[in-house]
């Protein structure tokens, strides 16, 4: 009986294409599907490697993303109460 370890082997699945059944849709939703699928993959080849795969960044790195991501969303303003009279104001009380 031996006693050594023997290694773990893991092997990524194989890249198998994927289908998707557009059968009965009409001709511009298929095109228009086309058109958002090779969108997409345009995305992912362009994609660059430093935000491809978020487990590989120090936290550092995934807090200055985060910030630089904020920077580009639009400001949502509003007044905003959350005061004891706002919250109770349909109660009648």
């Amino acid at each position: 009986m031996s006693t050594e370890v023997q290694p773990e082997v893991r092997s990524e699945p194989p890249v198998r294409p994927e289908f998707l059944d557009v059968t009965g849709l009409p001709a511009p939703v298929v095109a228009g599907l086309r058109t958002i699928v090779e969108s997409l993959r345009g995305q992912e080849a362009s994609s660059s490697p430093e935000t491809s795969n978020a487990a590989d960044l120090t936290p550092e790195e995934r807090l200055r993303l985060f910030r630089e991501w904020v920077a580009t969303r639009p400001a949502i303003g509003g007044d905003l109460r959350d005061d004891r009279e706002t919250i109770y104001e349909s109660r009648d009380e």
